[in-house]
C-alpha cells in the first residue's frame, strides 16, 4: 500500500459511506443523517430566535393596560349609546 493517506481522506470526503456501513452493521439503530440534523436545526428554537420572540411579545402589564383602555372606551361608547336611546324616546 503506497498511499495510506487515501484511507484517511476517503471517510472525510464521503461520510455517507460510513453511515451506510454502520446502518448495515446495526440496522436496528437509527443513525442521524446530515439531513436529519439540518431538519432538527430548522425546527429547534435558537437563542437568537428566542430573544427575537421575547422582543416582539407583549408583556403581561402591556396586555393589562390595553384591556383597561378597551374597557374604558367601551364604557364611554355605551354611555353615549344610552344617551342616544334615552334622548330618542
Amino acid at each position: 500500500m503506497e498511499r495510506l493517506e487515501i484511507l484517511a481522506e476517503a471517510p472525510l470526503a464521503h461520510p455517507e459511506a460510513i453511515y451506510q456501513a454502520l446502518a448495515k452493521l446495526a440496522p436496528w439503530e437509527r443513525l442521524a443523517t446530515r439531513e436529519d440534523l439540518e431538519g432538527l436545526k430548522a425546527t429547534v428554537a435558537t437563542k437568537v430566535g428566542l430573544e427575537e420572540l421575547k422582543a416582539t411579545m407583549a408583556a403581561e402589564e402591556d396586555l393589562e393596560k390595553l384591556g383597561q383602555e378597551v374597557d374604558a372606551q367601551l364604557r364611554f361608547l355605551l354611555g353615549w349609546a344610552r344617551l342616544g336611546l334615552s334622548g330618542a324616546s
